[in-house]
């Protein structure tokens, strides 16, 4: 198995041939209307419609439709609609609509509508809608003064 090359399948025989050799990277470019089964031997779970674009690794649950692009890792939940940008891991759960940008770690929960951005750490809870630009994390901002 060479790590550098890419095997392309578009049929379901391919991939199957592809999945059976152990291939490293498999890319799949099936013709509109055709389906295909990925069975994974790893615990991600995907469902990928369209043009949709997804990466699961470890525990990992996607959802994507449209034309989302989802990299998830960990025991991340995403489902991700329209085409929306969605980063999740470990523990984190994402739901992101149009065109919205989501990066969620930690055990983060975001829902993302519109264009809006949000960055999401630690055990934060977004929702964010319109071009709004979030920045959450479970950190709390001290200001130090010197004595008087």
């Amino acid at each position: 198995m060479s790590t550098n090359s890419t095997t392309v399948v578009r049929t379901q025989a391919e991939l199957d041939k592809a999945l059976a050799a152990n291939t490293g990277l498999i890319e799949i470019r099936s013709p509109a209307g055709v389906w295909l089964t990925v069975m994974a031997t790893g615990s991600s779970t995907v469902m990928a419609t369209d043009s949709s674009t997804v990466m699961a690794a470890g525990s990992s649950t996607v959802m994507a439709y449209g034309s989302s692009t989802v990299v998830a890792y960990g025991y991340s939940t995403v489902r991700a609609y329209g085409s929306s940008t969605v980063t999740a891991t470990d523990s984190s759960t994402v739901r992101a609509y149009g065109s919205s940008t989501v990066t969620a770690t930690g055990s983060s929960t975001v829902r993302a509508y519109g264009s809006s951005t949000v960055t999401a750490t630690d055990s934060s809870t977004v929702m964010a809608a319109g071009s709004s630009t979030v920045r959450a994390s479970s950190c709390v901002a001290v200001h130090l003064h010197s004595g008087l």
